[in-house]
């Protein structure tokens, strides 16, 4: 198997965090049920750039092996962004490990799907990324074909080159959905993911995921005043400062601030308020 890192040194990072990865495959066919993964794409940040790891099968007997790395990325990164990944490219993975007998799953909660309607290479030319790739998916198998029998560097290249595109045509739409990305350093809580918060009218339920794939639930008390709703903390809540109560505002209309709710975890003087309300696994 060959396996190429690239740094991508034009690509902007803005401070996405280092523990999300942006996922895309290539395939023998459009079926699971008949034909093998051929190539596994990432792309993650490290040390302020974007680098671009490709896994390349160099003949489809190789597939397990690439399972394989597919079955260390659920280990390696916590939450995984994709183009269409809801209806191809994870159901594909899953099914590909099951018919090779190593079973694993992504679960919903740590996979976020980018897509928007059209294919990619419409929506990349709307953020103004232009390819220099030209194949189809088509194409692309038809030179996988070829590539298996007479392993041209020309074909290498313009194999990877596809995946590679792909990839950076769903980062550049990962960087224009600024509030998911602005939001995504406050949502890592430790060692869980803050997939999803359920407000009701004395209670923010926050619910995340951890790299083993285990649910918490932790239930946060709030006070409600108008669309403004914060951490409750009883009588002592009319003693403090303005600029202590913006610091525990959870919630504007049903909008979650982050930012706020990540303090509770990690800054000393909002620990006290939040000690009771323990994360527990659901």
């Amino acid at each position: 198997m060959i396996t190429v890192k690239q740094v991508w040194e034009d690509l902007p990072t803005k401070d996405t965090p280092q523990n999300i990865c942006v996922l895309d495959i290539e395939t023998a066919g459009l079926s699971a049920r008949y034909y093998p993964v051929l190539l596994l794409g990432i792309a993650y940040v490290e040390e302020n750039h974007w680098i671009i790891e490709t896994h390349l099968c160099e003949n489809r007997s190789e597939e397990p092996l690439l399972l394989l790395q597919w079955a260390r990325m659920l280990h390696r990164f916590h939450l995984f962004f994709t183009f269409y990944g809801k209806g191809f490219d994870i159901p594909f993975l899953e099914e590909r490990a099951r018919r090779n007998q190593v079973p694993i799953s992504l679960p919903r909660e740590r996979h976020f799907d980018l897509y928007e309607r059209g294919p990619l290479k419409q929506v990349e030319k709307l953020q103004g990324f232009e390819r220099q790739d030209t194949l189809s998916g088509k194409e692309w198998t038809e030179l996988y074909k070829k590539f298996e029998k007479e392993k041209q560097p020309s074909q290498k290249k313009a194999l990877l080159l596809h995946n590679q595109e792909d990839l950076v045509g769903t980062i550049h739409l990962l960087l224009s959905r600024e509030e998911l990305r602005g939001s995504l350093n406050w949502r890592f809580l430790g060692e869980r993911y803050l997939f999803e918060t359920i407000p009701s009218p004395g209670n923010l339920r926050l619910l995340a995921v951890d790299m083993e794939n285990r649910l918490w639930c932790r239930d946060l008390p709030l006070l409600s005043f108008g669309k403004y709703h914060f951490l409750n903390i009883g009588e002592r809540f009319d003693e403090l400062s303005a600029q202590q109560k913006k610091s525990l505002l959870l919630l504007e209309g049903r909008n979650p601030k982050y930012a706020n709710i990540y303090s509770l975890e990690n800054d000393k003087d909002l620990a006290p308020f939040s000690v009771d309300n323990h994360w527990r696994q659901c």
